[in-house]
């Protein structure tokens, strides 16, 4: 205990390493205009004294304000790395989902941090030999209470939901974790393989010519509603080259344990997959536009390359250019007014 509170006191004065890879940062802008990044960084870089060979670095800025402080779990061991943010403005709480790995195990780790002060830290999945990336992760604030009789009631809960891709070295997958938070701790974990909530009735064939790059499928990606009650996932299926969208609301029947239920009768719906090439490396982001319209993107030096599915098909892949006159920035803020125009 007296080791987790010295470490909680660690703060980093000098600026986040500028050459860390995109994966291995996230972003998040509240409405209040609180910037929060978090960064993986190398401790022999930083000069940390640490059984840890990579940590999360957290950044906050707010007006001309700027503090950084390491995520204190991550000082105790192992390489921490592939993080991401949500946040809940009721609460205030920022919450941070990311994969440490020591040695052969690997386990995926959920804390949060409110008022300048870190939760204990919850390891959510642990195995050996599995790597997980392309972490993202959402939050809603209503259950949908299902009484005996069948009646709905909407109610207030604060649910944290993460999706990744996991990898085994045999098999490959997109997995699903909801957490249940209740007066700002973790009370309840459940996991899935994401496969389990689609509609094998509704599922559309993909490409499996030769051009048909597959990893465009090992991105998922997690839109919050604007009502906060329902998340979409959006993520792919390597034996059928498809891409699956569907709706997950946190439910919980009165009289019964358990909020995760597959969302028989919500939008499921497969989108096939686009010839869209990209490297192991790369991020895939995804913007999510009116009418169920998507947008698959990737950032690089020279241009945003990107792919939409509109009217129930996929685009050819095309570049907005980056130079001088458009950075890669304002090449995205483009695609995202394209996504939710009529």
């Amino acid at each position: 205990m007296i080791k987790r509170i010295l470490v909680a006191l660690v703060l980093i004065a000098a600026p986040l390493l500028a050459a860390a890879d995109t994966p291995n940062r996230a972003f998040l802008l509240t409405h209040d205009g609180t910037l929060f990044t978090v960064e993986s960084a190398y401790t022999d870089e930083l000069g940390v004294q640490s059984p840890s060979t990579q940590v999360l670095v957290l950044t906050v800025r707010n007006d001309s304000n700027t503090a950084s402080t390491i995520v204190p779990e991550t000082l105790l061991g192992g390489s921490h790395t592939n993080p991401a943010l949500a946040y809940d403005a009721a609460s205030k709480s920022l919450f941070v989902f990311w994969q440490r790995q020591n040695g052969m195990e690997s386990d995926l780790v959920f804390c949060s941090y409110e008022n300048g002060k870190w939760s204990e830290a919850t390891s959510v999945d642990s195995a050996r030999y599995h790597d997980s990336h392309n972490i993202q992760i959402a939050v809603t604030r209503k259950i949908d209470q299902v009484d005996a009789k069948g009646n709905h009631t909407s109610i207030n809960g604060l649910t944290v939901h993460a999706v990744w891709w996991e990898d085994t070295g045999r098999n490959q997958w997109a997995r699903y974790a909801m957490l249940t938070i209740d007066n700002g701790m973790l009370s309840d974990i459940q996991i899935a393989d994401l496969s389990l909530f689609t509609n094998v009735a509704k599922d559309v064939d993909g490409p499996h010519d030769a051009d048909f790059n597959s990893e465009i499928l090992r991105h998922p990606s997690l839109f919050e509603s604007n009502a906060y009650d329902t998340v979409d996932v959006v993520f792919g299926d390597l034996v059928s080259n498809n891409m699956h969208r569907v709706t997950i609301k946190p439910t919980m029947k009165i009289g019964a344990e358990g909020r995760l239920r597959i969302p028989v009768g919500v939008k499921d719906a497969g989108l096939g997959a686009p010839h869209f090439r990209t490297e192991a490396t790369a991020r895939v982001s995804a913007i999510s536009g009116d009418s169920d319209k998507l947008v698959l993107y990737t950032q690089g030096k020279t241009g945003v390359s990107y792919v939409t599915y509109t009217a129930g098909a996929w685009s050819p892949v095309r570049t907005l250019t980056v130079d001088d006159k458009i950075s890669s920035e304002a090449a995205v803020e483009v695609l995202r007014r394209m996504a939710n125009a009529e």
